[in-house]
């Protein structure tokens, strides 16, 4: 307990020294760190905040379930990050010259306001969301692991994470980020290396790729790739590199932490397996840590479980407090420096507290990552009909589809229990969105078509 709490203090004030060392010094650098991030920044970055709280207990789950299986989820999203690159540099240009700081903002300037103002709606949604599931499951791991109280690990979260984001903004999200990385890398390869003796005995059913079946492999493969079409977390640090050329020494950067992280974990949680079959496989990380490793490791793991949570909570907070105050409170643009960051600073401080106030409710964290992944994957499927359509497709198709996707994962909510199946439901309300809309137009097109032919009779 004492060098949990030691490497605990070690580690949070380390964080709070960072982000109070040179401080932000505009509006800008508070949003976008002034569009000045370098590759390694930006990766590191990345990489710290896509592993969370949420992806360590419930891609924890999924391995200690169907094995090496699971690393399709894994597979898919780099395949999707690759293809995001690629969008990202066709609209490089735009980005530049419009300055994007949004996913919002390329809807607005492409589509319309209509399908914009949704985009920018569901991304508050799904991240004030998200970070509900980062605190939720970070309180479960910090209790389990140190013995505090559930309430007071979600409080301590808070604490330390709106200190250095209303302190700095964006760039001590970045500055903080790179401590985080480390230390849930670093932590987790010593973790597989203590055990890699072991790596034999794990039996062959987990090591086979297909374990998971059919359904699921092909529910976390299409999911995978399709999460980075919204992930905002992530085209932000791309909006914020400094060189257009940059954008794909970032990404073949990042890319091989993050598959090499999906490995890494796949393996750790296999071999907990291989030592106990019998564990919750919700808490299985937490839990098989605590049972084989001593009580040293299990301090080094708290540090690890903070870092993964706090890197990605307070990007998801970022990601919501930019939308509203962007796209809603600034959307005329003639807001000052001081103004906009002010706003930031206030809403950073009221999303904390709704998804706070939302882990301490709501507990379940397969529900809450299957529900807000849905959302995520309708809002993809925008991004990618834009992207494929040459950004030709028109904002009433848009609009259709993706209220269309929305409204069948709510109406499924009523029908089907939460599970994996969840995932492909959006896809399928896209589709159907998409067929109904085209054919409306059909349909309106032939009937003007014929009241020219009577007009000319």
């Amino acid at each position: 307990m004492n060098s949990i709490f030691l490497f605990v203090s070690i580690y949070l004030a380390a964080l709070i020294l960072i982000s109070f060392w040179n401080k932000k010094k505009s509006a800008e650098d508070f949003i976008l760190a002034e569009r000045k991030l370098g590759n390694w920044a930006a990766a590191n970055s990345m990489a710290a905040t896509t592993i969370g709280g949420g992806i360590l207990l419930v891609g924890g789950s999924l391995i200690y379930q169907f094995g090496i299986s699971a690393l399709w989820f894994f597979i898919g999203k780099v395949i999707g990050y690759l293809l995001l690159i690629l969008f990202i540099h066709k609209i490089s240009h735009q980005i530049q010259t419009k300055k994007y700081c949004t996913l919002a903002d390329y809807f607005l300037d492409t589509h319309g306001q209509n399908i914009g103002r949704l985009v920018s709606i569901f991304m508050i949604i799904i991240f004030v969301g998200v970070s509900v599931l980062g605190f939720s499951g970070g309180a479960q791991i910090i209790t389990y692991l140190s013995g505090w109280s559930y309430n007071l690990s979600v409080l301590l979260m808070l604490i330390f994470i709106l200190l250095y984001t209303i302190a700095g903004g964006f760039r001590n999200v970045v500055r903080t980020d790179f401590i985080q990385w480390i230390a849930i890398s670093a932590i987790f390869i010593l973790f597989l290396f203590s055990l890699k003796g072991n790596l034999p005995l794990i039996q062959s059913t987990q090591w086979d790729f297909w374990a998971a079946g059919s359904r699921f492999i092909l529910a976390f493969f299409v999911a995978g790739i399709l999460f980075p079409f919204s992930a905002m977390e992530v085209w932000q640090r791309l909006y914020a590199i400094e060189k257009r050329k940059d954008l794909l020494s970032t990404m073949s950067k990042f890319l091989p932490m993050y598959l090499l992280f999906g490995v890494v974990l796949c393996l750790v949680v296999m071999l907990i397996r291989t030592f106990d079959a019998t564990l919750d496989p919700e808490m299985a990380l937490v839990t098989g840590i605590v049972k084989i490793f001593p009580s040293s490791f299990v301090a080094l793991g708290t540090v690890a479980f903070f870092a993964a949570i706090m890197s990605s909570i307070d990007s998801y907070l970022f990601v919501a407090n930019a939308s509203l105050v962007h796209d809603w409170l600034d959307r005329k643009k003639k807001h000052s420096s001081q103004k906009i960051e002010k706003n930031m600073q206030w809403t950073l401080l009221v999303f904390g507290i709704i998804a706070a106030g939302g882990a301490i409710i709501w507990k379940d964290l397969l529900d809450i990552a299957l529900y807000f992944s849905a959302l995520t994957i309708s809002i993809s499927l925008l991004t990618i009909s834009s992207w494929i359509s040459k950004q030709k497709i028109s904002e009433s198709t848009l609009l259709t589809g993706g209220i269309s996707s929305i409204l069948l994962v709510h109406l499924s909510l009523f029908f089907v229990p939460v599970d994996v199946n969840i995932l492909i439901i959006p896809i399928i309300g896209f589709v159907v969105g998409l067929v109904l809309d085209l054919g409306f137009e059909k349909l309106l097109k032939l009937k003007i078509d014929s009241s020219s032919g009577e007009n000319r009779i």
